[in-house]
């Protein structure tokens, strides 16, 4: 079974915070555009056919949540 390794680095990330009124508000931070591999290789142990083939997977940049929304933020 092929090992995964995680790589961990420290930096700072560019984000906004949002303001949704009645001093509820929303801090986002801005995820980068990029380029992976999704999908589990032919030989890989306990992967399922849905997660074949393997692709290369683009993603644009775009703005996620920092935190979970709460009930206030959703409403």
């Amino acid at each position: 079974m092929a090992k995964t390794f995680i790589k961990y680095s420290e930096g700072t990330a560019q984000y906004f915070v949002e303001d949704l009124g009645n001093g509820v508000e929303l801090e986002m931070v801005l995820i980068p555009k990029g380029t992976f591999i999704m999908g589990a290789p032919e030989n890989e142990e306990c992967s399922l056919d849905s997660e074949r083939p393997q692709h290369e997977v683009t993603v644009p940049t775009f703005l996620m949540g920092r935190y979970q929304v709460t009930q206030a933020q959703w409403k």
